[in-house]
């Protein structure tokens, strides 16, 4: 599968669809998330996907922009969720969220080994305290 295309259904499977099996079927067992949520496992990494369909659902992702050059996809992402249960220690609000995060994926043969990115929490939080 090409990388891109990879990359793509990862964000149509794991946030419109809800598919965090994705993950297990699409990422290496040695996944490693260099992001502040530090998966280091493709069991963790859909363990983590599974906590937040409590926390933000529904949730969106729309890929704004995206580019590969060798075995590395950079991806910008829109989302767009509701706020449904505890988030950043925030107890749900019922509000739609908006926010857009850049990622890049390292690819190796054929499944997603290694993702660096971060959502902007600062953002995150005040949309979520907002009165």
């Amino acid at each position: 599968m090409d990388n891109k295309i990879l990359v793509r259904d990862f964000f149509t499977a794991a946030y419109t669809n809800r598919d965090s099996g994705f993950v297990m079927r699409h990422f290496t067992p040695h996944y490693t998330d260099h992001s502040p949520l530090a998966a280091r496992s493709s069991a963790q990494a859909a363990y983590a996907l599974s906590e937040l369909y409590t926390q933000l659902n529904p949730i969106r992702a729309s890929l704004v922009h995206m580019a590969a050059s060798g075995d590395i996809v950079a991806v910008l992402v829109s989302f767009t969720a509701v706020h449904s249960g505890p988030f950043m220690g925030v107890a749900p609000t019922g509000r739609t969220l908006r926010w857009q995060a850049l990622e890049h994926f390292r690819i190796e043969n054929g499944q997603i080994a290694e993702s660096w990115g971060a959502w902007p929490d600062t953002q995150l939080y005040a949309q979520l305290t907002a009165r």
